[in-house]
């Protein structure tokens, strides 16, 4: 169960930084943010996973990019970074564990 993006074209661009706002929660939520490929079969699969879930409001932050190793990150108290590049098209999903609902908005920004 989770909520996908149409999918993305990098364009050339080696990485991305992912800004999640989750606002509002109702119950106890867990999701967890991924980046899925598309296989040559055409289904999306995971390529790239959190290591947390989100389970309150905040702002969270995730960068991919070659060669990454740590980054600051005020004012977004989840910060977390992957040192690969992100692929030539790709999709986000965030994958909810169970039923309960949170209001939350995504910003993919690409990367030169």
């Amino acid at each position: 169960m989770g909520v996908v993006t149409a999918p993305v074209q990098s364009g050339g661009h080696r990485g991305c930084i992912l800004l999640i706002d989750a606002t509002a929660e109702a119950g106890t939520v867990d999701m967890r943010p991924n980046v899925q490929i598309k296989a040559p079969s055409g289904a999306y699969v995971d390529y790239w996973k959190t290591g947390a879930d989100i389970t309150a409001v905040g702002k969270f932050q995730y960068m991919l990019y070659p060669g990454l190793t740590t980054v600051a990150g005020a004012p977004y108290q989840g910060v977390e970074t992957g040192n690969f590049p992100v692929p030539a098209e790709w999709q986000f999903f965030m994958d909810h564990s169970d039923a309960d609902e949170m209001t939350y908005s995504v910003d993919i920004h690409l990367l030169v």
